[in-house]
């Protein structure tokens, strides 16, 4: 493969325009010190990962050198890889405008692919193309050379597409991203082995600057203290943009971040710093229990209280775990956990008939975001008393709903079991490196049995306890072929 010299794709550029960013006007396109920077780690490895922060020209810089490499380069098959399709075109379109300048004929001109007429080509996809066992159709219908991966942070079903796209082994990759909450594929790419990485955060960009005298001392102090500001220019910027646009600290290190490690911040309130430790009384399989078992007259098992079973599903692919909390409708406790990250959809579809048939939940909660539908699909079909948790599609929903189990785990309120003591070595509580060379210990609590607690909790707080009710509740006992009967009663078509 043919690649341009330094000073070669410097002097094309200046003969193209782009839309700058601070005036919205069309101008030449000169490349700022970020882009040549970038340009020069470009042409020197052939698997590059950027974190950034919001419009600094990275993926500019890339379509400019996927563009030139495609005018060098006969029948090279290239791609452009975004979270969503949308931007994915949005940046082809700059390469189609830029061959129209230069003139360049191209032999297919569509939204979504172009070719020149050397044969190279260049593809537009979206990484969100999941399919069943967490396969992905990203990128099958083509081998490509070079792959532009653009916003891997917020790709749905990222590994899934990553796995697809480099099966065939694209002779250069460069992954580009800002960053967003969490332990993702991006991170551990970033801070992995086997890639030259490099950041530009918002000390680096040159339009992020503001008046020094903007902001008074005591402030610029805190800046410095807080967030490793060095140039109090840039920390002008950025406290104007927080406060001017309303942004929350944690979502503008995320989106401007002054250091690497800010591109994975939580907001305020999504870390447990400290629990209450509760005892383990019993393990079984997949099971612990943090509450005596009891049987009644009827041979009904019970922790002395009705529960309701949370339930988080996950595709049982090693990574995400599918988890079912039973927690204590009465006191709110914890009472059970079952988890496990290697159990497949229909195999913890089975567990959870199990678990409905054994204790018979006031409520069965099932998220039905992503991979939990098909879950949700049995569960309503299936149980007298499935509810349906529908996580994120209202704003806030999911962090008020955990940080209301943070303030409940926090002043000891919700003892947390074994179960997640034993997680916090992995995901869980980290030993985080500041910027400053600290250690502290963090709870990210971001884990699925947390997820399954908090779904329990929340119809816990709209649905109140009631002891009559309750005692019609608890013998309401599971038996599929009746349920299956009632429902083929009224019309249902299986």
């Amino acid at each position: 493969m043919i690649f341009p010299s330094l000073a070669t794709a410097t002097a094309a550029a200046a003969r193209l325009t782009v839309l700058d960013q601070s005036t919205f006007a069309v101008l030449p396109f000169v490349l700022n010190h970020e882009q040549r920077e970038v340009l020069r780690l470009a042409l020197q490895t052939r698997r590059l990962c950027v974190g950034k922060g919001r419009q600094v020209g990275c993926s500019t810089l890339f379509v400019f050198l996927m563009f030139l490499l495609c005018t060098m380069n006969a029948g090279l098959p290239c791609a452009i890889v975004a979270d969503e399709q949308g931007k994915a075109n949005a940046l082809l379109g700059k390469i189609k405008r830029w061959a129209k300048m230069l003139g360049f004929h191209l032999v297919i001109d569509n939204v979504e692919s172009i070719e020149f007429a050397n044969g190279a080509k260049i593809d537009a996809l979206s990484a969100i193309s999941p399919a069943a066992d967490g396969e992905s159709r990203v990128g099958r219908s083509g081998s490509y050379a070079v792959l532009l991966c653009t916003e891997q942070s917020f790709w749905r079903g990222a590994r899934a597409a990553w796995t697809a796209l480099t099966s065939t082994m694209p002779h250069v990759v460069w992954n580009e991203s800002t960053g967003a909450p969490g332990d993702l594929l991006f991170r551990e790419i970033f801070e992995g082995d086997g890639w030259d990485t490099h950041f530009i955060g918002v000390q680096q960009h040159v339009n992020y600057r503001r008046d020094a005298a903007s902001i008074t001392d005591a402030r610029w102090g805190e800046l410095r203290e807080d967030y490793g500001f060095t140039s109090r220019e840039s920390a002008a910027w950025w406290h104007h943009k927080m406060t001017t646009d309303k942004i929350d600290a944690s979502r503008m290190l995320r989106e401007f971040p002054v250091q690497p490690e800010h591109m994975w911040t939580f907001r305020e309130g999504m870390h447990i710093n400290t629990w209450v430790e509760a005892p383990v009384l019993e393990r079984d399989g997949d099971w612990e229990w943090f509450a005596p078992i009891f049987a009644d007259e009827e041979g009904h098992e019970h922790f002395g209280e009705p529960c309701i079973a949370g339930v988080d599903t996950a595709l049982g692919l090693g990574l995400d775990a599918s988890s079912i909390a039973l927690v204590g409708h009465r006191s709110g406790l914890v009472r059970g956990v079952w988890r496990s990250n290697t159990t497949r959809i229909i195999g913890f579809q089975r567990a959870l008939d199990a678990c409905v048939k054994r204790f018979a939940p006031a409520a069965v909660v099932v998220e039905s975001n992503g991979c939990g539908a098909q879950l949700w699909q049995h569960a309503a079909l299936t149980y007298a008393n499935a509810y349906e948790q529908k996580s994120g599609n209202l704003a806030g929903e999911v962090f008020d709903r955990r940080d209301q189990l943070r303030e409940a785990i926090e002043s000891g309120a919700v003892p947390i079991g074994g179960q997640l003591l034993e997680d916090a070595r992995g995901s869980l509580l980290k030993s985080k490196r500041t910027f400053d060379g600290r250690v502290r210990a963090i709870f990210e609590g971001r884990d699925d049995v947390l997820s399954a607690v908090s779904f329990a909790r929340k119809w816990r707080d709209q649905n109140p306890y009631r002891e009559q009710k309750q005692q019609h509740m608890q013998r309401q006992v599971y038996d599929i072929a009746e349920r299956l009967k009632a429902k083929r009663s009224v019309g249902v078509t299986f």
